[in-house]
């Protein structure tokens, strides 16, 4: 690789208020190391991304379901309860402490998830509330 690419690839970048050292990001890979039940990410996770932060660098989590309903696969995090919440800030936490910075990947496996989860087919039977406390039709 010429030096002028090297040097670019290892020079500082702004991503929007993110300030990165250099400019190798970690893309997002599919793990399914949560504990279960609950996809809570635990210590397991927490040692992987640990293994992977660098100084200034950028680390894209793996994809987070934004509700039961959502869930594509058996051992994939979620975003959505208190527990799992916990879990990542545990690992965001750590992973700020040691120089880096990560993006959470929000995640939602559309038509594969309707076909495929008994959740979301019992879930679409059913009327459901937002926190509004009305109640909307499936």
């Amino acid at each position: 690789m010429p030096e002028s690419n090297t040097n670019a690839l290892f020079s500082p970048v702004e991503l929007g208020s993110t300030q990165l050292k250099h400019r190798v990001v970690m893309a997002p890979l599919t793990r399914s190391r949560t504990i279960q039940q609950g996809g809570i990410p635990g210590d397991l996770m927490l040692e992987y991304y640990i293994q992977r932060t660098s100084d200034g660098g950028l680390i894209i989590s793996e994809a987070n379901q934004l509700s039961l309903a959502s869930q594509g696969w058996h051992g994939a995090p979620g975003l959505y309860t208190d527990a799992q919440i916990s879990g990542w800030k545990k690992i965001v936490d750590t992973v700020h402490a040691k120089g880096g910075h990560i993006f959470a990947q929000l995640w939602h496996p559309g038509r594969f998830l309707m076909c495929h989860s008994p959740v979301e087919r019992h879930l679409s039977q059913r009327p459901w509330t937002m926190n509004t406390g009305r109640t909307h039709p499936a």
